[in-house]
């Protein structure tokens, strides 16, 4: 992914069930027709100044009002932007004031700018910029930097709290996301979609269990992503790992770098606790993060523990990372390399050069 452009378990929550009734919608993107959409809102029109909310002309967002009526009109009560198609058409600024937009089933492409300056404290039950991504959401090519999210008491919190859609090069560059409860993520806390192609790094990332770099729950499908050196990842509780907290599906051709620590069990430099029947459910990663806990049992330079029968096919850790203040570990499964090992797409064949970029002095990014 390019940096963005410098500016000339399931639990149900009452905002969820409309979710669940909606079926047969065409994915957001796919055709122009706008049919199924009602007209916004009396009063909240200033995202749809310029633009159809088409795919081929979508709303065109320009400031932090435009996104914000947005978000006034995402509520779990109405069935505005199902295919409702919306593009930023340059970083915006939001002065530190809150955002949080509701259940989104539109498509929204971010053109590789950047959301900034966000700020959001909040008590409640799943907490971010996006509550609830619906399966027939698109959120594409957005960074957020200065990014800020305060959650106390709440479970699900992340720049997505739910993810059900298809998140595709999604970044986030600073800040920090604290939360008290479980499942906390640096982009989403609890994710049934796929995330592919989407980073973090320089984020402090905070929470009890489940708490992860990328995701802190993962039951969907994580591809080519990683999680930087200047990330930060702590949990007081279970599960923590420096890509996902709590992973029960599958993670591939992605890595984790940065500090992961955890005060209980569970913790990993990629990967806190594998909960799943899946064999290999975890291909072609690596782990570099410095890993720290109370002492030896239960963490690991690559996944902190393994339930259920799975297995990591192919994962390694970077050699000479410490995994507690000691220097002991409990790994004896995965094998190490130096860290020059990974500057090579010789040596990472499943890294596909059309996605990540090598320069043959540090780890691999993604374009």
């Amino acid at each position: 992914m390019m940096p963005y452009k410098i500016s000339a378990k399931v639990k149900l929550y009452r905002w969820m069930i409309p979710i669940l009734l909606i079926g047969g919608l065409s994915s957001c993107g796919s055709s122009d027709s706008n049919s199924n959409s009602p007209a916004p809102a009396p009063g909240y029109t200033n995202y749809n100044t310029v633009g159809a909310g088409t795919a081929s002309s979508p709303y065109q967002l320009f400031t932090a009002a435009q996104v914000e009526d947005l978000a006034l009109n995402s509520t779990a009560s109405n069935s505005y932007f199902q295919n409702v198609c919306f593009v930023v058409m340059n970083n915006i600024d939001f002065g530190q004031q809150a955002l949080q937009i509701g259940t989104f089933n539109g498509c929204l492409n971010g053109q590789n700018y950047a959301f900034e300056n966000i700020s959001i404290n909040s008590s409640d039950d799943a907490v971010g910029v996006f509550i609830n991504l619906n399966s027939q959401a698109s959120v594409t090519n957005l960074s957020f930097v200065n990014l800020s999210i305060s959650a106390t008491g709440s479970t699900e919190v992340g720049v997505i709290a739910f993810n059900w859609s298809t998140l595709s090069e999604i970044s986030v560059l600073s800040g920090s996301i604290n939360g008290s409860g479980s499942s906390v993520g640096g982009i989403v806390g609890k994710n049934y979609g796929t995330i592919e192609k989407s980073w973090v790094n320089g984020l402090s990332i905070s929470g009890t269990n489940e708490v992860g770099g990328l995701v802190g729950e993962n039951d969907g499908v994580i591809e080519n992503c990683y999680v930087g050196a200047a990330t930060v990842v702590n949990a007081t509780g279970n599960a923590v790992g420096g890509l996902v907290g709590e992973n029960q599906n599958s993670i591939s051709i992605s890595y984790a770098l940065g500090s992961v620590t955890g005060q209980s069990v569970a913790i990993g430099g990629l990967v806190g606790e594998n909960v799943n029947d899946l064999s290999q459910n975890i291909t072609n990663c690596f782990a570099g993060a410095s890993v720290t806990g109370p002492g030896s049992s239960n963490i690991d330079y690559v996944i902190g523990e393994e339930e259920g029968g799975s297995t990591a096919e192919g994962a390694t850790y970077v050699s000479g990372i410490a995994c507690n203040p000691s220097g002991s570990c409990a790994s004896t499964v995965y094998s190490s390399n130096p860290s020059t090992f990974y500057y090579s797409s010789s040596n990472l064949t499943d890294f596909s050069t059309t996605i990540w970029t090598f320069n043959g002095t540090t780890f691999p990014t993604l374009q």
